[in-house]
């Protein structure tokens, strides 16, 4: 309880609040292990061509290789969107737009998650005392995910959402963080970010100048550098 004391009364402090997306607010995405039925999303959104093991290759190969891409430093500013990549590389030379746009939406189907409703809740919450933000890395274009934070009404909540996909940058870049701080005319140590990835939230935000609280739910939240958040907490039902 102290914890969640000390971290909500640090926000008050802020006038503004940014957030990572997936695993922070949005839970239930990324959804590409050997489990995951393709063929389901592909027929359910009108795809006959494909069977299911070509779709299970062709969407693990291009999560391999967006994974090798967004974690290496020389592409953190020149990252393709999946459409990108699915127009640029010799497998997919044989498919016409057709079929790119079902294997981009079925991709998009699984990298989204959804808002649950508590996340809701404290989001709007929060909204009412702070201006929000969102700083997020997508790999499909940022349609797919604005009509999902539009569906779980949550969008309206945010002065300013800023997909990776949009700029070609992925976080830990500084990029899209001093692009933030500008829309909201502050310098960067007056915002606090907030999400559960260390690498890409804590070290980027803190790089870029602001303050930062980590979200402990995952693998990636570990604290392994010289880098440390200002706080660390589980939910962040805490903020509140």
């Amino acid at each position: 309880m102290k914890d969640l004391k000390r971290a909500a009364d640090y926000v008050k402090d802020f006038e503004i609040l940014i957030f990572d997306m997936g695993k922070t607010f949005m839970y239930g995405g990324d959804r590409f292990d050997e489990s995951q039925d393709y063929e389901a999303s592909y027929r359910w959104l009108g795809g006959e061509r494909l069977d299911n093991k070509t779709l299970h290759y062709l969407f693990h190969y291009i999560y391999d290789s967006f994974l090798a891409i967004t974690r290496n430093p020389l592409y953190y500013d020149n990252v393709p969107t999946i459409r990108d990549f699915l127009e640029a590389d010799s497998k997919f030379i044989n498919y016409d737009s057709n079929e790119k746009d079902l294997l981009e939406r079925v991709f998009a189907h699984h990298e989204c998650g959804s808002v649950p409703g508590e996340c809701r809740e404290i989001l709007l919450k929060l909204s009412n005392t702070h201006r929000l933000g969102i700083i997020s890395n997508v790999w499909c274009y940022s349609k797919y995910f604005t009509g999902r934070l539009k569906t779980n009404k949550v969008y309206d909540l945010f002065d300013i959402v800023l997909f990776s996909s949009d700029y070609g940058s992925v976080k830990p870049s500084p990029k899209l963080f001093n692009k933030a701080a500008e829309h909201f005319g502050k310098i960067p140590c007056e915002i606090v970010y907030i999400g559960d990835n260390y690498k890409r939230d804590i070290i980027g935000s803190k790089n870029a100048g602001m303050k930062s609280i980590l979200v402990r739910n995952g693998a990636n939240d570990k604290v392994t550098g010289d880098v440390k958040p200002d706080f660390e907490i589980e939910h962040i039902r805490e903020l509140i």
